[in-house]
């Protein structure tokens, strides 16, 4: 699978709403961890973390566009 079907594989389970909450606790707060951001959004650390790797994909992404 190429990087990109990847990357919309991964973020396809990641909510839209939950996204843009956690871009803007990030921007808020700089860096917070994955136990941060879970209890904060209300998910399982688990999820917290799959979430912040399926941006780091897409990051990535951004930068081979």
């Amino acid at each position: 699978m190429t990087p990109a079907v990847i990357y919309l594989k991964e973020t396809r389970n990641m909510k839209s709403g939950r996204l843009l909450s956690t871009l803007m606790l990030l921007q808020a707060h700089g860096r917070l961890s994955t136990r941060e951001l879970a209890e904060r959004l209300e998910v399982s650390q688990r999820t917290a973390h799959r979430d912040m790797e399926a941006r780091k994909v897409a990051g990535k992404l951004l930068l081979i566009v």
